[in-house]
């Protein structure tokens, strides 16, 4: 009995272990370009409010509603010059955008320190 309790609680111990790693790597896979001031937790808040998921592969992100790649293109700016960085998500395909194949989320932190999505229609950004 106690080597069956011993090894369900190594079997336990090495699948939170596995959760954990594959949780990390799929906001660090949308992030990996970039750099910036964000936390761990700000990144993981901002993929999770995406919807996003790693591919089966793990070479790919992509979205539950379609289940394809969505290619995301991060961009981390300040647009107000007040010291806190915004994040522009540009992603999609023609599924989850239509003919224009892409989709612009801008996320803005509100006064909690919370993330809040803004836009998130198709279309693209220009920086001008």
């Amino acid at each position: 009995m106690n080597r069956i309790y011993t090894t369900g609680i190594a079997l336990l111990y090495i699948l939170t272990i596995t959760i954990t790693v594959m949780a990390a790597e799929d906001y660090e896979m949308l992030f990996k370009d970039t750099t910036s001031k964000l936390s761990k937790q700000d990144k993981q808040q901002i993929f999770k409010k995406l919807g996003f998921r790693l591919s089966k592969d793990k070479k790919f992100i992509i979205d539950d509603t379609c289940d394809m790649d969505v290619s995301p293109h991060v961009e981390i700016v300040d647009l107000n010059k007040d010291g806190v960085e915004e994040v522009f998500v540009n992603w999609g395909n023609t599924c989850t955008s239509g003919m224009t194949g892409q989709s612009i989320t801008l996320f803005v932190k509100d006064q909690s320190g919370q993330f809040v999505e803004n836009l998130g229609f198709p279309g693209s950004y220009e920086k001008l």
